[in-house]
């Protein structure tokens, strides 16, 4: 299997991959060559990374690319959320206007 990894993605992530990944330019984070197809993939951290390409349209447009680049897609969201006693989603330590229903 080959994978490509976004030049944008974590080095960590690139090392864990090791020999099987070649970094390049992507309009998402992977494209994985299996031998059922191309698999594309968009890494988020949620909440802080998640919620900010909502905002500012980065995840729509990612996920347009990939719909036009492969049948095959994959959104991972990654992290774990902290909610207010009113459940509000904290990004940072602080509370946002993102309710736990809303997310």
């Amino acid at each position: 299997m080959t994978i490509l990894v976004s030049s944008n993605e974590r080095r960590e992530v690139k090392e864990t991959l090791g020999e099987l990944a070649f970094e390049t330019t992507l309009p998402y984070d992977f494209e994985l060559f299996t031998n059922r197809g191309t698999v594309v993939a968009e890494r988020k951290f949620f909440p802080d990374d998640f919620i900010a390409s909502v905002r500012d349209g980065r995840l729509a447009k990612e996920c347009a690319d990939m719909r036009e680049s492969s049948p095959f897609r994959i959104l991972i969201i990654e992290g774990k959320p902290s909610y207010t006693l009113d459940n509000k989603l904290r990004i940072g330590h602080k509370p946002s206007s993102w309710t736990k229903s809303g997310i």
